[in-house]
């Protein structure tokens, strides 16, 4: 669907339907509080390594979080580790 051409064969064929594309959460299970730098990385750098993945995360705000940070906290809190995002561009 990312790459899908619109219908007139210019844009993507997602920005006619949607204004913005929506967000992409990652929810890490069995990642340790300890861990959750590292599997960002790692996450941060298969992103980085597949062109048109890190082209998507410029325009689509991309987080990470632990399952017990959101069940615990609220999807709302300030749980989320930036995937793609520029430093300081909230992602969720």
């Amino acid at each position: 669907m990312w790459e899908q051409a619109g219908e007139d064969g210019s844009g993507r064929a997602w920005e006619r339907r949607w204004r913005s594309f929506p967000r992409l959460l990652v929810v890490l299970v069995g990642t340790g509080a300890a861990a959750v730098r590292t599997a960002v990385a790692d996450l941060r750098l298969a992103a980085e390594e597949n062109p048109a993945v890190a082209d998507m995360l410029v325009a689509v705000p991309a987080g990470a979080a632990r399952i017990e940070d959101p069940v615990q906290r609220g999807p709302a809190a300030p749980i989320w580790h930036p995937l793609g995002a520029p430093v300081g561009r909230a992602c969720g």
